[in-house]
């Protein structure tokens, strides 16, 4: 997640994606700072690895939703790792969520303005050049 300190990387990250991948059917994406159809898979055999070569060469759709996304902070005393509207969108965001960005604004409602549109400017920017 979005916390200083979060434990949600590496070796946890992967098998969160694997089991992913393995319930595709069931599992519709991540909430996540980053989109994660490149994280790769663990490394070692085990129960359960039957099949993760034919999974992984599917093509892949999650759905990114990032938390933690502030228009004008870095961080805060509680330990939040922000991120703007366009560099979660950048990297791989399909929904950004902002909290304190928006109820603590002097007018939220002008607030979610600003978030929509610099949250719809850079996805346009990342899907320029995508043809359907």
């Amino acid at each position: 997640m979005t916390s200083k300190g979060s434990m949600a990387t590496g070796a946890y990250t992967q098998l969160s994606v694997r089991a992913a991948r393995k319930h595709r059917g069931f599992v519709l994406g991540f909430v996540a700072t980053r989109a994660l159809n490149e994280v790769l898979p663990v490394d070692g055999g085990g129960e359960g690895d039957e099949g993760d070569k034919e999974e992984e060469e599917e093509e892949e759709d999650f759905v990114v939703f990032t938390t933690g996304v502030n228009l004008s902070s870095s961080g805060d005393a509680l330990g939040q790792q922000y991120q703007t509207p366009a560099s979660a969108v950048g990297r791989g965001a399909d929904f950004i969520i902002s909290g304190r960005g928006i109820y603590a604004a002097s007018d939220p409602v002008e607030a979610v303005l600003k978030y929509r549109d610099e949250g719809w400017r850079a996805y346009l920017e990342r899907v320029k050049g995508y043809q359907a």
